[in-house]
């Protein structure tokens, strides 16, 4: 689907989808997600951002996606 919304109007959208979801957070204009954030975590970190040359949103979403239910002795 073809849209013309803008990065404040993507980042109101997924404020909006995830205000429910104690996971997930929708960082603030200008803030991006580092993966540091997530160690250890279900937290996902999300970040909207427009690419200055196509002009299209950006959408980062940072998890931690490494296994830690195994500790080996």
């Amino acid at each position: 689907m073809k849209t013309d919304a803008d990065a404040d109007t993507l980042r109101a959208s997924l404020t909006g989808r995830y205000a429910q979801e104690p996971f997930v957070h929708v960082m603030p204009e200008g803030q991006w997600p580092h993966t540091k954030w997530t160690a250890g975590t279900n937290h996902c970190f999300l970040a909207v951002g427009k690419d200055r040359l196509s002009g299209r949103g950006v959408v980062v979403g940072v998890i931690d996606n490494m296994a830690r239910a195994c500790r080996v002795r």
